[in-house]
């Protein structure tokens, strides 16, 4: 009986499998490391939603990483370095929504035709005075 117990452990430990997943999907793409299918091709995939401060508390987030920021109502991934927005958003075009920002940086707001630079710490608009900026 010791043997056959051995050897049943052997058996099931000795097998390598590596294969995609597949969440209601048989036969998942080979690109793929996780495929998830709606029957009816109705649903969709829901991530994690976090407020901006929980996203900004995360410890050493790993790059890729997807969440939903509720805050400001944005997709967004851990580019290695950054938190990155995903597409774009209906708010009004304002600089303030630019998530990756530095010193110096100029934004031209096409809705309201007003040129803006970032001076380390807030948004400053350009103000046209007769001809001159």
């Amino acid at each position: 009986m010791k043997i056959l117990i051995i050897f049943s452990i052997f058996i099931i430990f000795s097998f390598d499998v590596c294969a995609q997943v597949g969440i209601i999907n048989l036969a998942p793409d080979a690109s793929a490391a996780l495929q998830v299918t709606s029957p009816l091709n109705d649903k969709g995939v829901l991530m994690p939603r976090l407020s901006e401060e929980q996203v900004d508390a995360i410890a050493a987030p790993a790059t890729g990483l997807l969440v939903f920021d509720f805050s400001n109502n944005v997709l967004k991934f851990f580019d290695g370095a950054h938190w990155v927005q995903i597409g774009t958003t209906s708010q009004t075009a304002d600089p303030t929504t630019i998530l990756l920002k530095d010193g110096g940086d100029l934004y031209y707001n096409t809705v309201t035709n007003n040129l803006n630079y970032y001076n380390g710490a807030a948004w400053r608009k350009f103000v046209k005075t007769g001809t001159a900026l």
